[in-house]
Parts: structure tokens; sequence; C-alpha cells
């Protein structure tokens, strides 16, 4: 391989891009400064891996869309999934994508009402594209964002 083929390949590798999109439930209802807490830890996480998104929280029930290059992505949901403050964790999407929902935002935050159905006894019944409308639908009603 040349070097600008090598050169090529990375760029490449770099510019992948997946996400993943998962519910689930707090182990207790968490208290607005163990959000702050949760919030701050993550968007400093994610922002050494390069990984953006959005986290909705309805009275204990969680559902985030995290996005980045897979590598940073991975390791992140790793510590996701290890975190002892949730549990019943149900991904909905893990796939690529052509480019980020949330560019600029290491970790959206917002208070928003979950459908029944996500947070009922069979969450992954839901549908993966409901699940995005909903994410868009909320992300898309607050004006205050950029």
């Amino acid at each position: 391989m040349t070097n600008a083929g090598a050169a090529f390949a990375y760029i490449d590798a770099m510019a992948r891009l997946h996400a993943i999109l998962y519910i689930s439930s707090a182990v207790h209802v968490p208290t607005p400064h163990e959000i702050e807490h949760v919030l701050q830890r993550a968007r400093e996480r994610n922002a050494r891996a390069g990984v953006t998104g959005l986290l909705l929280h309805d009275d204990g029930h969680f559902m985030q869309y995290i996005e980045g290059p897979p590598e940073g992505l991975l390791a992140i949901y790793d510590i996701i999934l290890a975190d002892p403050l949730h549990h019943r964790i149900q991904e909905l999407m893990s796939e690529s994508i052509g480019e980020r929902e949330f560019d600029g935002w290491e970790m959206a935050y917002e208070q928003a009402a979950l459908p029944a159905f996500l947070t009922g006894p069979r969450p992954e019944l839901a549908l993966k594209a409901s699940a995005q409308h909903l994410l868009r639908d909320v992300w898309a009603s607050h004006s205050h964002h950029h």
C-alpha cells in the first residue's frame, strides 16, 4: 500500500460514524444534582472520545442516543453499561450513520415525557423509527438550541 493509500484508509476509518440508541431505568429516581453529575462526567468522557448525543429523562426512565467513531463510541457504551445507577438496559439501535444528529453537543439533555411503549414491560417491541422520531421531535420542539 502506498503512503497515499494508507493515509486514505486512515481518513476513511476516521470518517466512519456509528450510533447507538438505548433505553434504561434508573435504580432510583435521580435527583437533579445526580443528573447534573452524570451529565458532567458524560460530557468530559464524550469530548475526549469524539462522541456526541442526547439524553432524555422521564421520571427514572432514560433514553439515550450516542454517536461517534466506533472505537470511541463502544468504549463509552461499555462505561454506560457498567454504570450502577441504571439497569434494564435495552438497546434499540446500533448502526452506522452518515452524519451526526447532534454535532457540537457532548451530551444534550432534556427532561421529556417518554411514550408508555418505551417504559412498559416490553420496550424491545418499540420501533426503532418511533424512538428516533421521538428524539428528533423533542429536540426540534426546544427552540433554545443552536
